[in-house]
């Protein structure tokens, strides 16, 4: 028998349950149930629906109360256990299997008691959490401050889980169970980052060597604004790159593959000019969630699902922002030929690990990050990673709280993925000799 790990629960309430007739742990009929009641299976014909209500007078919180309003309980009615019509017509036949309804009865019983017992459990793990957040909260809204000495002496990794904990506490996240885990060994899940959709797509990439080419493969990932009118913008970058790849292709990649991403603007102007855009170049991927600038960390996990579905074996991923001044493959590939690629790779300009409090576009609130420093990180207008950490970092995502800023938010699932090797080059993006 199972239940809804994500569903809410009140320990200071009672539990009031009924039975309802059910196909497989599903109602045939939605209407039979309320939106404050949640459905388990009891049996293959036969459900427990349940929800949680103020407790009558005499009864303590987590009481069990048998609501018989909509239906017969089954353990105080011999009919509704038996499909035998010689059962419904002698009393004899009922009494003679009054015993085995009575045992369902206690069989109930004794699964809703369990369930109320993880319920608190669960309550009270919940109440921890709070005081974790509330810890953290009160530095921040108090006199008081994170001792932030204390907090670089703690290993990355405890820094990381403390940004999890937090947020998972803060933003009242629960764990989705029915989503695959890219790596269980990482630990709950709390994005669904598997079930973007793509309404406008490319083929995808397409010749990305072989094994025996001593050429790696590329892929660029271009992002944007999809309530932006930069087309002008994308197809200067069109041109560049219609420029410099037959070149790169033969001095540096076995193949060079690239498409500009996008989500949905919100508006059927925009929507129409990003479909004649699509239409024109055939180079655009359109993502299924709003781009409003706020959720920059969740296009980036599109992304990257993108190009496991689509690009899958590519040996190098670079991602840049539309709006990067330098957009330029050939300084990039020329900073390739200086260094070897190797298994595990992160190549980019260090960003600023000072958040900004002040309204602007990278501004992130106290309450969303307390703290003063973030994890070092790479500047997300520009930066490469090779595509054997494209999974570990989806796993990542899955298990890491998202950020409003999206190089930030990677700079922790970096941490979280174990990557082995990195290197960032200068500090100052529009300068970098990286690109």
């Amino acid at each position: 028998m199972a239940y809804s790990s994500s569903a809410w629960f009140d320990a200071t309430q009672c539990i009031s349950y009924r039975y309802l007739p059910c196909i497989d742990g599903k109602s045939q009929d939605p209407t039979l149930m309320s939106r404050d009641e949640t459905i388990i299976k009891y049996n293959e014909s036969r459900c427990i629906v349940y929800q949680f209500l103020p407790c009558p007078d005499g009864l303590k919180s987590l009481s069990l109360m048998y609501n018989n309003g909509s239906s017969k309980d089954p353990s105080t009615s011999c009919q509704n256990q038996t499909a035998l019509a010689t059962v419904l017509q002698t009393k004899s036949n009922c009494e003679s299997n009054l015993t085995n309804c009575l045992g369902q009865k206690d069989n109930v019983t004794i699964e809703l008691k369990n369930m109320a017992n993880d319920w608190e459990i669960r309550y009270n793990k919940v109440v921890i959490e709070k005081k974790f957040l509330s810890d953290y909260m009160v530095s921040v809204w108090d006199t008081r401050i994170i001792d932030e000495e204390a907090e670089k002496a703690k290993p990355i990794k405890d820094r990381m889980q403390d940004y999890i904990r937090y947020s998972v506490a803060r933003l009242g996240l629960h764990e989705l169970v029915d989503v695959p885990k890219l790596k269980p060994t990482f630990g709950v899940v709390y994005n669904d980052i598997l079930s973007f959709q793509y309404p406008i797509n490319t083929p995808g990439c397409y010749k990305n060597g072989s094994a025996s080419s001593r050429f790696p493969s590329l892929f660029v990932a271009v992002t944007g604004l999809a309530t932006d009118n930069n087309q002008k913008r994308r197809d200067e970058i069109r041109t560049l790159f219609k420029k410099e790849i037959p070149e790169l292709k033969h001095n540096l990649f076995s193949s060079i593959n690239y498409a500009f991403f996008l989500g949905q603007p919100g508006d059927l102007v925009h929507q129409s000019l990003i479909e004649q855009e699509s239409d024109k170049n055939k180079d655009v991927v359109q993502v299924d969630m709003m781009d409003n600038g706020k959720n920059d960390s969740l296009k980036l996990a599109a992304i990257f699902n993108w190009v496991q579905q689509f690009c899958t074996n590519v040996d190098v991923v670079f991602k840049m922002d539309e709006n990067f001044e330098i957009a330029t493959l050939k300084k990039f590939g020329s900073a390739l030929t200086e260094k070897e690629i190797p298994d595990t790779f992160v190549y980019g300009v260090k960003g600023d690990i000072r958040p900004q409090r002040e309204a602007g576009k990278r501004m992130i609130t106290m309450e969303e990050f307390p703290w003063t420093t973030f994890p070092a990180y790479f500047n997300g207008l520009a930066y490469f990673i090779t595509g054997n950490m494209i999974v570990p970092l989806m796993a990542a995502f899955q298990t890491v709280p998202m950020l409003p800023l999206e190089d930030v938010y990677l700079g922790i699932c970096i941490i979280k993925s174990d990557m082995k090797r990195y290197t960032y080059c200068g500090r100052d993006i529009n300068n970098s000799p990286c690109f």
